[in-house]
Protein backbone atom coordinates (compact mmCIF):
# COMPACT_ATOMS: atom_id res chain seq x y z
CA UNK A 1 0.00 0.00 0.00
CA UNK A 2 1.18 3.54 -0.78
CA UNK A 3 0.98 6.39 1.72
CA UNK A 4 -1.71 9.00 1.09
CA UNK A 5 0.51 11.77 2.38
CA UNK A 6 3.94 11.12 0.86
CA UNK A 7 3.35 8.22 -1.61
CA UNK A 8 5.96 6.00 0.03
CA UNK A 9 5.62 2.37 1.06
CA UNK A 10 3.41 1.45 4.05
CA UNK A 11 3.78 -1.66 6.20
CA UNK A 12 1.18 -3.52 8.26
CA UNK A 13 1.12 -2.22 11.81
CA UNK A 14 -1.69 -3.50 14.04
CA UNK A 15 -5.47 -3.74 13.80
CA UNK A 16 -8.27 -1.46 14.91
CA UNK A 17 -11.61 -3.28 15.39
CA UNK A 18 -10.67 -5.99 12.91
CA UNK A 19 -9.49 -3.44 10.30
CA UNK A 20 -5.88 -3.64 9.20
CA UNK A 21 -3.84 -0.49 9.85
CA UNK A 22 -0.72 0.56 7.97
CA UNK A 23 2.21 2.81 8.92
CA UNK A 24 4.26 4.78 6.45
CA UNK A 25 7.96 3.95 6.56
CA UNK A 26 8.95 7.58 5.90
CA UNK A 27 6.44 9.95 7.53
CA UNK A 28 5.31 7.39 10.20
CA UNK A 29 1.60 8.25 9.75
CA UNK A 30 -1.04 5.60 10.27
CA UNK A 31 -3.84 4.91 7.79
CA UNK A 32 -6.31 2.25 6.68
CA UNK A 33 -7.38 0.77 3.37
CA UNK A 34 -11.05 1.50 3.96
CA UNK A 35 -12.86 3.63 6.50
CA UNK A 36 -16.30 2.72 7.80
CA UNK A 37 -17.71 6.16 8.53
CA UNK A 38 -18.15 7.98 5.23
CA UNK A 39 -19.73 11.31 6.14
CA UNK A 40 -17.04 13.12 4.15
CA UNK A 41 -18.59 11.70 0.96
CA UNK A 42 -21.81 13.70 1.53
CA UNK A 43 -21.52 17.05 -0.23
CA UNK A 44 -22.77 20.35 1.12
CA UNK A 45 -25.08 20.65 -1.90
CA UNK A 46 -26.92 17.45 -0.92
CA UNK A 47 -27.37 18.77 2.60
CA UNK A 48 -28.66 22.15 1.38
CA UNK A 49 -31.10 20.47 -1.04
CA UNK A 50 -32.61 18.42 1.77
CA UNK A 51 -32.86 21.51 3.99
CA UNK A 52 -34.63 23.44 1.23
CA UNK A 53 -37.17 20.62 0.95
CA UNK A 54 -37.99 21.06 4.64
CA UNK A 55 -36.43 17.81 5.85
CA UNK A 56 -35.53 17.81 9.55
CA UNK A 57 -32.09 17.20 11.02
CA UNK A 58 -32.86 13.68 12.24
CA UNK A 59 -34.43 12.75 8.91
CA UNK A 60 -31.38 14.06 7.06
CA UNK A 61 -29.09 11.97 9.26
CA UNK A 62 -31.26 8.90 8.64
CA UNK A 63 -31.40 9.46 4.84
CA UNK A 64 -27.67 10.19 4.43
CA UNK A 65 -26.65 7.64 7.12
CA UNK A 66 -24.52 10.11 9.10
CA UNK A 67 -24.71 11.35 12.67
CA UNK A 68 -27.11 14.12 13.76
CA UNK A 69 -24.23 16.03 15.33
CA UNK A 70 -22.37 15.84 12.02
CA UNK A 71 -25.45 17.20 10.23
CA UNK A 72 -25.76 20.08 12.73
CA UNK A 73 -22.08 21.00 12.58
CA UNK A 74 -22.12 20.96 8.76
CA UNK A 75 -25.25 23.17 8.72
CA UNK A 76 -23.56 25.64 11.08
CA UNK A 77 -20.43 25.64 8.92
CA UNK A 78 -22.48 26.32 5.79
CA UNK A 79 -24.46 29.08 7.49
CA UNK A 80 -21.29 30.80 8.69
CA UNK A 81 -20.15 31.15 5.08
CA UNK A 82 -23.38 32.75 3.84
CA UNK A 83 -23.20 36.29 2.52
CA UNK A 84 -25.92 38.91 2.19
CA UNK A 85 -27.54 38.43 -1.23
CA UNK A 86 -28.54 42.06 -1.81
CA UNK A 87 -26.29 45.09 -1.39
CA UNK A 88 -27.47 47.97 0.77
CA UNK A 89 -27.78 51.06 -1.42
CA UNK A 90 -27.49 54.54 0.04
CA UNK A 91 -30.67 56.58 -0.35
CA UNK A 92 -33.07 53.63 -0.52
CA UNK A 93 -35.93 53.15 1.92
CA UNK A 94 -35.93 49.97 4.04
CA UNK A 95 -38.49 48.53 6.46
CA UNK A 96 -37.70 46.77 9.72
CA UNK A 97 -40.29 44.42 11.17
CA UNK A 98 -40.47 41.68 13.77
CA UNK A 99 -42.53 38.60 14.41
CA UNK A 100 -42.86 36.33 17.42
CA UNK A 101 -42.99 32.58 17.62
CA UNK A 102 -42.11 29.92 20.14
CA UNK A 103 -39.95 26.81 20.26
CA UNK A 104 -41.30 23.72 22.00
CA UNK A 105 -43.80 25.44 24.27
CA UNK A 106 -45.24 28.92 24.68
CA UNK A 107 -42.78 29.89 27.42
CA UNK A 108 -39.89 29.71 24.93
CA UNK A 109 -40.89 32.81 22.99
CA UNK A 110 -38.42 34.10 20.42
CA UNK A 111 -38.35 37.14 18.17
CA UNK A 112 -37.44 37.18 14.49
CA UNK A 113 -36.36 40.66 13.33
CA UNK A 114 -35.84 41.34 9.66
CA UNK A 115 -35.26 44.22 7.28
CA UNK A 116 -36.55 44.33 3.73
CA UNK A 117 -36.67 46.57 0.71
CA UNK A 118 -40.37 47.33 0.03
CA UNK A 119 -40.02 47.90 -3.73
CA UNK A 120 -38.54 44.50 -4.57
CA UNK A 121 -39.58 42.59 -1.44
CA UNK A 122 -36.00 41.41 -0.96
CA UNK A 123 -35.03 40.50 2.60
CA UNK A 124 -31.81 42.28 3.55
CA UNK A 125 -31.05 40.89 7.02
CA UNK A 126 -32.57 38.48 9.57
CA UNK A 127 -31.77 38.10 13.26
CA UNK A 128 -33.32 35.55 15.63
CA UNK A 129 -33.22 36.00 19.41
CA UNK A 130 -34.93 37.64 22.35
CA UNK A 131 -36.82 40.89 21.91
CA UNK A 132 -34.36 43.44 23.21
CA UNK A 133 -32.26 46.34 21.99
CA UNK A 134 -29.25 44.25 21.04
CA UNK A 135 -31.27 42.03 18.70
CA UNK A 136 -32.88 45.03 17.01
CA UNK A 137 -29.55 46.85 16.86
CA UNK A 138 -28.01 43.99 14.83
CA UNK A 139 -30.63 44.54 12.11
CA UNK A 140 -30.51 48.34 12.10
CA UNK A 141 -26.69 48.55 12.15
CA UNK A 142 -26.53 46.77 8.81
CA UNK A 143 -28.73 49.48 7.28
CA UNK A 144 -26.69 52.41 8.55
CA UNK A 145 -24.00 53.39 6.05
Amino acid sequence: MKCRYCSCLCIKKGKLKETQRYQCTVCKKYQQDQYRYTSYKVSDAELVDLLKEGVGVRSISRILKISTTTVMSRILKISADLKRPYPIVKGNCYEVDELFTYVGHKKNRICVCYSLEPKSGAIIDVVVGRRNKTTLRKVTETLVL
